[in-house]
C-alpha cells in the first residue's frame, strides 16, 4: 500500500512601498509580508529564518536611485555564525537612473540560517501600487525540492 504525505510548502514574499533611497551597509527594509509560509520574516530586521532545510529559488528586486554610481545589494546568509555574500552587486549603467535590478538565485539553505540583504551603492525603493504579480521591489523565496 502507498501512503501519500502532503508536502510542507514553504515560501516568502516581502516589499517595502515607499520610494526611499537606502544607504550603503543598512538592510533593504523590506517591511511588508505578503504571504510566508513555512519561515520567519522578521519586520523589524528584515531577516528571513529558514525553519525547513532544501534547495531555495531566492530572488530579489530594486531600483537604481541616483545617476552615479550604479545600485545594487548583496543577499547575504548567516549560516553557523558566519555571514556569506550570497551573489555580486549587480552591474547598472551610470549616468541613468530609474533602472530597476533583479537579483536571483538557487542555494542550498540549513534549518536556522538567516538570509536577508544589504544595500550597496544607494539603492531606491519603488513607489507603486504593488501586488503579489509584482516581481519588483521584493525579496522572496521558493522551497525547490519536496
Amino acid at each position: 500500500m502507498y501512503i501519500m504525505t502532503q508536502r510542507q510548502e514553504v515560501r516568502f514574499n516581502v516589499y517595502n512601498r515607499t520610494a526611499n533611497i537606502i544607504s550603503n551597509g543598512l538592510n533593504m527594509p523590506y517591511d511588508v509580508i505578503d504571504f510566508n509560509e513555512g519561515g520567519i520574516y522578521d519586520t523589524s530586521t528584515y531577516q528571513y529564518t529558514f525553519s525547513v532545510a532544501g534547495t531555495y529559488l531566492i530572488g530579489e528586486s530594486h531600483m537604481k536611485a541616483l545617476l552615479n554610481p550604479a545600485g545594487g545589494i548583496d543577499i547575504r546568509l548567516i549560516r553557523d555564525g558566519q555571514t556569506i555574500n550570497l551573489n555580486r552587486l549587480q552591474s547598472a549603467e551610470t549616468g541613468y537612473n530609474a533602472q530597476t535590478l533583479k537579483s536571483c538565485l538557487i542555494y542550498k539553505f540549513e534549518e536556522n540560517n538567516i538570509l536577508f540583504c544589504v544595500a550597496g551603492s544607494f539603492p531606491k525603493m519603488i513607489n507603486s501600487a504593488y501586488t503579489t504579480n509584482d516581481i519588483y521591489n521584493s525579496f522572496w523565496g521558493i522551497r525547490l525540492d519536496y
